[in-house]
């Protein structure tokens, strides 16, 4: 005789689900914490600090930067392709990190990085990762690295700015990874913005970029990793379930730890 079928309640069905979602999003937690405890071996990780350029500053760093690398001036096409794609990258700047022009990842060439929440892939195969991302102390800094980064390892997109051809700049950037982003959406983009900025004036009056200056720690590696930045940072999928008072925690106790020396019973 078969076992008789108890009532199950909407919430201990949901229970498990949440449970295991929660368990998951720690373990993401966990493991981009651990990643930004490592970083510093390979470069000094610092906390992320937004750096909001206008488009003029932008342009002109950008301006000075391409100069400087490929020994000639470039174009108004040239300049207002690269430009749109930093302002493709950055939001316009608003969204603009430790000076960063391009969403440029690793660690940058005075060995500083920063650990932030990216997307990689598009449509079915996106997904949310926590990666290392360049780091530098001035606009200058930043848009030199951007430039010869192109010039290094991207030449067919170089050769496309110079050529004011946005389809053969974006393209030469896919063809050799530098984004995995959709090629048409990405051309969108940088070619509308490209548009705007052909022939236009930008603003470069208000100050100047200030310089950052990341406070060493005594052991003189970079300074304390900003946890409750990084985790805030870490945005769940609209389906994922968070135990916000359980990450919290662990967020303030290593904090607690690494101010105290790395002390277990900190």
């Amino acid at each position: 005789m078969p076992a008789a079928i108890l009532p199950v309640s909407v919430s201990e069905l949901r229970e498990p689900q949440e449970a295991k979602a929660s368990r998951a999003a720690e373990a993401q937690f966990k493991q981009a914490l651990e990643g930004a405890k490592s970083a510093p071996a390979a470069g000094n990780l610092v906390p992320v600090v937004r750096t909001q350029l206008s488009a003029g500053q932008a342009q002109e760093a950008l301006r000075a930067a391409w100069e400087n690398v490929t020994g000639e001036a470039p174009s108004d096409k040239t300049l207002a392709l690269v430009t749109a794609q930093w302002a493709h990258e950055t939001g316009s700047g608003a969204s603009m990190y430790n000076y960063n022009f391009a969403g440029i990842k690793g660690t940058g060439p005075s060995g500083l990085t920063v650990a932030q929440h990216t997307k990689e892939g598009w449509g079915d195969t996106e997904r949310r990762i926590v990666d290392n991302f360049r780091a530098y102390r001035t606009a200058e800094e930043g848009a030199t690295d951007y430039v010869q980064l192109l010039a290094k390892r991207f030449p067919d997109a170089v050769q496309g700015a110079k050529d004011g051809d946005p389809a053969a700049f974006v393209r030469g950037l896919k063809s050799r990874g530098y984004f995995t982003g959709n090629e048409g959406a990405y051309l969108n983009s940088v070619a509308s913005i490209a548009g705007r900025y052909l022939g236009q004036e930008l603003d470069v009056s208000g100050a100047a970029p200030p310089r950052l200056e990341y406070r060493p720690q005594p052991s003189g590696g970079a300074a304390p990793l900003d946890l409750q930045g990084l985790y805030a940072q870490m945005v769940p999928s609209s389906d994922s379930y968070v135990d916000a008072l359980s990450i919290t925690d662990q967020v303030n106790r290593a904090a607690l730890r690494a101010f105290a020396g790395g002390r277990e019973d900190a």
